[in-house]
């Protein structure tokens, strides 16, 4: 399968959900980047299932002051059944903007308070893209919470 199939879709608008849980003017656009990859560019093999399927460097920007919290879904909804789920993480202080390369792996987010739930690979970690067939785009969905 080509890498050129593996597409990045987020950051800015697409697929950010910003603001859940905030109300009234304290809402702004959260946006997160990668030096990973750019945004709609294809996700390079030793984020996926057939590299060493690390999870990327994140860093997520304009979080909203109000905020307490923020939780990570990231999700492939051109998987064969239904959207596929590669990563869910709750409960991320708002202070914690910047997520390093592996995170999940280092206790880091547990230490901070942070969860990691169970996801479509019925793992509590990241599980990079690992498309079966044809063309799928990754959303990274940031919600800000002004609560856990």
């Amino acid at each position: 399968m080509s890498m050129k199939k593996l597409l990045f879709i987020s950051m800015v608008g697409v697929a950010l959900l910003v603001g859940f849980g905030l109300k009234g003017p304290s809402m702004k656009r959260v946006t997160v980047i990668s030096s990973a990859f750019d945004n709609n560019g294809a996700i390079p093999k030793e984020y996926t299932c057939q590299g060493a399927d690390d999870l990327p460097e994140l860093t997520i920007n304009d979080i909203p002051a109000t905020a307490k919290t923020l939780t990570i879904i990231v999700d492939d909804p051109d998987a064969p059944n239904s959207t596929w789920v590669h990563w869910v993480v709750f409960n991320i202080p708002a202070s914690m903007n910047h997520l390093p390369r592996n995170v999940h792996k280092t206790g880091v987010l547990e230490q901070e308070g942070a969860v990691q739930a169970t996801t479509s690979w019925k793992k509590t970690s990241w599980g990079g893209p690992c498309p079966p067939t044809g063309n799928h785009r990754y959303y990274f969905k940031i919600y800000a919470l002004d609560t856990s």
